[in-house]
């Protein structure tokens, strides 16, 4: 027996035929809601069909066969502006194949009758749309550029091709630089936001998530093959790809830092075994002939050549926690290569830790050298309380530096440990110069021969004797000096993003010394503190170009370009130094006027007719088509001062944005999410159910402007439960609710921050309401029930990352999950 819910996907099929166009094959599944806006239809209530159908829309966004739907139940209700966008939206996401093929030439159709600025029937042709044509120019350039080795410069513009009509032409191009390992190579140590690979596909979420499916549980796992680790995993397999191809990186960074075959060669390869929950860790591993503890959540067998962790998510940890568990523990593979017998813990422990603040770029590039947020303020409370008479178990310098003890050593140590080693690879003295790097090498080559020794005489030996630093002829000093430096790399690190003036003067102060690297690197940091910021990105030109390195010197004087690009005044100056907007134009000229002028000429041709077009549009009555124009306009060419203008125009007239509402999957399977075994779906409701700290994150992309909404109901009023966002490789924010009706911010990365509260909500039901958080460029708003609750600032890593639902010592059901974004 059909079902009523399969009756109506049957009628909204045969409408499309009626309509003239192609449906998708049998197989797909059309929401309930499209054949209700079919009845709806026939009955003649226009405006109620189209409204049933953007519900559909909700929970089937990318489905070509519903975009059509709600094109024509736009058109029927006059609303020709919405009914252009769909149908463009449908013809952006054709299904692969045959099937898609069949569908371009009605939707071409149904375009051309529903654009405004289309030529008429028997009228000649009108002429294309200027982003098409102006892809076609950046196709061309991109090119000439990868085969002249401009291969920053390449992927970027290719990059910003991929929502044109000319997105497949450029993944070939991408294709063909990603298949070229002297390209690869140069991405990497660019240390540029380019991407490293092409889009594996096509796909759909919904798709992407039956195929992760598959792969599931631990007897299906994935199985990737590196050139120096194999890693096994259950988990989604962007992730697993992301972790795979993170850890070769790593890895040379791991022979940088040990002196390990740095110019490539064969080491042992390991297997990472990275297992979707923690009862599989604990099912799969054992250490030694017992089961795994607890309070371990990974470890490296150099027997067996494996490293075994876990996603800590689903301890309702942040993903920083397994990141930083993987690169720690696949340092160990290193340090015993390097050592013959027993090490101190802090070199063993020590450096381990250091690895852990790698951190991992959105384009799957990893930065190295960085700090490990937890690590630095344990740290820094430890330090503050040595200095008081609430020290308490707190070890000092000389405690760790004097360990020398087989296993590892207590867990107040290890910050003390990590401080230890990232000191000594980033001290500088007057003339910019590191003098501990090459100590510390020494002192690691020292251990190849093993023999015993006094480990604290040693460590005095090397980084005191041998280093000779002004007023450093005592322990006792150099604990001064260190303790001082880590004070005040803790002010700079977690100080506003004013500070990073002073990242920028020590840049300069190290270019000068002649230490590139060190001020390439200070710039880079600058830019974590302050992302686009002009001055930086300008000097990095200058540095770069100096060392005739024309790629990346282009790639950062475009970007100082196109963050003043709300600049109109080509006399203006550089926020912060003395140069004209005018100025550096000329600069990308002087260093490549091929390119410079390729550029240039594309943009003096097509900006001016996107600008036209749109305001005919807008005349017409389609603010939805100009914006979307010049939306594909900024993807090309990125943001300009007049482009910007007018959309802020279009906006505030008429309220118009390019933002859809979509349904967060809830299968049966969870495909899609990551969830502990605490979570299962009953009757369309996410439940999360457990004792400890359980969460479940949301694997979808999420855009820089976003509402996610969510209904929590708990029965009980009992335990803490909410929402967490930013989550990601550098920690989590959550927002949790408790029984007495008070919410709390907090960040969660190696350890736990309070961070705010949101203010009560009068006639409140916790048991029973609806939550929802928007980002912005600048912030987080947070309301319940409709009512703002709260906003935070945010900036950088704070506004990367996904969303996630929590929930610890409750049972709490989450439904209509609805993400509102472009």
């Amino acid at each position: 027996m059909l079902h009523r819910s399969r009756l109506l996907c049957v009628a909204a099929l045969s409408l499309v035929v009626s309509l003239g166009l192609q449906p998708l094959p049998p197989t797909s599944e059309l929401p309930a809601q499209a054949g209700e806006a079919v009845l709806l239809a026939k009955d003649g209530k226009k405006e109620e069909a189209f409204a049933k159908m953007l519900e559909a829309l909700e929970r089937a966004p990318d489905d070509a066969t519903v975009l059509q739907l709600a094109a024509s139940y736009a058109h029927d209700a006059g609303r020709d502006d919405e009914a252009l966008w769909y149908a463009r939206l449908a013809l952006e996401r054709l299904p692969p194949g045959k099937d898609g093929a069949k569908l371009v030439e009605p939707l071409t159709k149904l375009l051309a009758s529903l654009d405004p600025l289309s030529a008429a029937p028997g009228a000649p042709p009108a002429p294309p749309m200027p982003t098409d044509a102006w892809a076609a120019a950046l196709l061309d350039l991109a090119k000439t550029s990868s085969g002249r080795k401009l291969w920053v410069n390449a992927v970027d513009l290719l990059s910003r091709l991929e929502a044109t009509s000319l997105g497949d032409k450029a993944a070939a191009e991408l294709g063909k630089i990603y298949a070229n390992k002297a390209a690869v190579a140069v991405l990497l140590d660019s240390g540029l936001a380019v991407p490293l690979k092409a889009k594996r596909t096509k796909k759909t979420p919904e798709q992407l998530a039956k195929e992760d499916a598959k792969h599931a549980t631990w007897e299906t796992r994935w199985k990737l093959k590196g050139d120096n680790y194999t890693l096994e995993s259950d988990m989604n397999l962007e992730t697993v790809e992301a972790m795979a191809a993170a850890m070769e990186q790593m890895n040379r960074f791991y022979r940088k830092v040990f002196h390990v075959k740095e110019r490539g060669g064969d080491t042992a390869r390991v297997t990472i075994k990275l297992y979707r929950h923690r009862k599989e860790f604990d099912q799969h591993e054992t250490m030694g002939s017992g089961p795994i503890s607890p309070s371990v959540r990974g470890f490296f067998s150099p027997s067996e050549l494996k490293v075994a962790t876990y996603d800590h998510r689903t301890d309702g940890l942040g993903l920083s926690f397994t990141w930083s568990t993987l690169f720690h523990e696949s340092s160990h593979q290193f340090t015993s290569l390097i050592s013959a017998d027993l090490v101190p813990g802090w070199l063993n422990e020590g450096t381990a830790s250091y690895f852990e603040g790698a951190r991992l770029l959105a384009n799957g590039t990893i930065e190295t050298n960085l700090v490990p947020e937890g690590r630095l303020r344990a740290l820094k409370a430890s330090l503050d309380a040595t200095e008081t008479s609430s020290r308490g178990d707190q070890p000092t310098l000389k405690d760790v530096v004097s360990y020398y003890k087989p296993g590892s050593y207590e867990g107040s140590y290890y910050p003390f440990g990590w401080g230890l080693v990232y000191f000594l690879h980033n001290y500088e003295d007057a003339n910019c110069v590191r003098p501990y790097v090459p100590l510390y090498q020494d002192y690691v080559a020292s251990y190849k021969t093993g023999g015993k020794h006094d480990s604290f005489e040693r460590f005095c030996e090397f980084f005191i004797a041998r280093a000779k630093q002004p007023g450093i002829e005592t322990f006792g000093q150099f604990e001064t000096v260190w303790r001082r430096w880590i004070v005040e790399l803790h002010g700079l690190y977690f100080g506003p993003p004013e500070r990073a003036d002073e990242l920028i003067a020590r840049a300069r102060r190290q270019r000068d010394a002649k230490q590139s690297e060190n001020a390439i690197e200070s710039y880079r940091w600058a830019l974590r503190k302050r992302p686009n910021d002009a001055l930086a990105n300008v000097e990095l030109a200058e540095l770069f170009a100096a060392a005739k390195d024309k790629d990346r010197a282009l790639y950062h004087y475009r970007a100082a370009l196109g963050s003043l690009a709300a600049v109109a005044d080509r006399e203006a100056t550089v926020p912060g130094g003395e140069q004209t907007v005018g100025a550096l134009e000329a600069k990308l000229v002087a260093l490549d006027r091929d390119f410079a002028a390729a550029l240039a000429a594309a943009r003096t041709k097509f900006a001016a007719l996107v600008e036209e077009r749109a305001k005919s549009y807008v005349e017409k009555g389609y603010p939805r088509a100009a914006l979307t124009l010049l939306e594909t306009a900024d993807h090309v060419d990125g943001t300009s001062a007049a482009r910007a203008e007018l959309r802020d125009g279009i906006t505030a007239e008429t309220a118009v944005a390019l933002e859809r509402w979509r349904r967060l999957p809830l299968g049966a399977d969870l495909a899609g999410w990551d969830a502990s075994e605490a979570y299962s779906v009953k009757d369309g409701e996410l439940v999360g159910k457990s004792a400890g700290l359980s969460s479940c994150q949301w694997n979808g992309e999420l855009a820089p402007h976003y509402r996610f909404e969510v209904r929590m109901v708990n029965d009980d009023r009992d335990g803490v439960w909410g929402v967490q966002y930013s989550v990601g490789a550098n920690g989590t924010y959550l927002v949790g609710f408790f029984p007495d009706g008070h919410a709390q911010l907090v960040k969660l990365a190696e350890e736990q921050e309070d961070v705010g509260f949101l203010a009560p909500v009068e006639g409140l039901d916790v048991g029973d309401f609806v939550f929802a958080i928007e980002r912005f460029d600048d912030r987080f708003d947070f309301f319940v029930d409709g009512k703002k609750a709260g906003s935070r600032p945010a900036t950088g890593d704070e506004l990367a990352g996904g969303l996630g639902l929590f929930q610890q010592g409750a049972k709490v059901r989450f439904s209509d999950l609805r993400l509102l974004q472009e």
